[in-house]
């Protein structure tokens, strides 16, 4: 069985039910999905792989549009670290293991990165507690993570299935531009739309 996990009911709704998967919704942010995802792999231990999709802003220099799917190649965790009067530094650079490698990241399941690469490109996708609701916030995570998108939910849930030995990958719809909050562009029916397609055709090549 393929576990799919949405953060929210609007993600959900959009997704549908899939044949071969199984559809749960955690709450919004790391914490509710990593508690939601390995309190679901205990239950059922057949899971055979688990993927985080849902929606996602456009950080600058995406090179990306509203509506566009991609997986995430890799997660980034824009947030764990420390910030210093010589910028932020990374757990590895404090001298922690988080079961991160050197840039806050975790790959996807290179079998599931695979199928998911014959239906939409992989870019680095920053997992953050607060989300950039203002320029210089969006700039920051962009140049420091490298990333083209950031979402929430994304390394808690590959944490969550590495430490149960599950394959895990994030999937991600770009609805909206990050930056100054009234100035961000949304077009979130667009984006979940083209989500519950691409979910449908991978759920579709891995089952």
């Amino acid at each position: 069985m393929l576990l799919l996990v949405a953060a929210v009911e609007q993600e959900a709704r959009a997704i549908g039910q899939v044949e071969g998967a199984h559809l749960i919704t955690t709450g919004i942010g790391p914490a509710n999905a990593a508690a939601a995802v390995a309190a679901f792999l205990v239950q059922h231990p057949h899971v055979s792989c688990v993927a985080n999709v849902g929606v996602s802003g456009l950080l600058p220099g995406a090179g990306l549009q509203i509506g566009d799917v991609a997986y995430a190649d890799p997660c980034v965790d824009a947030d764990l670290g420390m910030v210093t009067p010589d910028g932020f530094k990374r757990v590895a650079q404090m001298g922690f293991d988080a079961g991160l490698s050197e840039r806050n990241a975790l790959n996807a399941d290179p079998t599931l990165a695979a199928v998911a690469a014959n239906l939409m490109p992989g870019v680095p996708v920053a997992s953050v507690v607060t989300c950039s609701g203002t320029h210089e916030r969006a700039a920051e995570v962009a140049a420091r993570t490298g990333a083209a998108m950031e979402a929430m939910e994304g390394v808690a849930v590959l944490r969550a299935a590495a430490r149960a030995g599950v394959p895990a990958i994030e999937i991600r719809a770009a609805s909206n531009t990050t930056g100054d909050r009234n100035e961000q562009v949304w077009e979130l029916p667009k984006a979940l739309e083209a989500l519950a397609g691409r979910v449908r055709a991978f759920v579709d090549q891995v089952t």
